[in-house]
């Protein structure tokens, strides 16, 4: 729960000493109280969210004005970039074309 706010450095190692206090608790709890061990659980994210100002909600300033997720892969892959293009476009017969990009 706490390995992606922790990679993207939304929590740091400050916060790590509380989380698995709360984890444990929430580990102790599922085996007496159930009902309980749900709102010890979810009350480890309410304090991530907590510590670090609730950044979790989608954010898509993060990206470009440009950026479009389906088409980047594509277009990085069939452009110079790639280590490899001059054989991918030997192999589509467009080694040739003045097109930018090749298709």
């Amino acid at each position: 729960m706490y390995k992606v706010p922790n990679a993207l450095n939304i929590i740091d190692d400050s916060n790590m000493k509380q989380i698995a206090a709360m984890t444990r608790r929430c580990q102790e709890m599922v085996s007496v109280n159930l009902t309980q061990a749900a709102d010890d659980c979810s009350n480890i994210m309410g304090y991530i969210e907590d510590v670090a100002g609730d950044p979790l909600p989608y954010d898509n300033r993060i990206f470009g004005y440009d950026f479009d997720p389906i088409e980047a892969p594509v277009l990085g892959y069939f452009s110079e970039a790639n280590p490899n293009a001059t054989t991918l476009w030997t192999a589509l017969h467009v080694e040739t074309s003045p097109k930018v990009p090749k298709f």
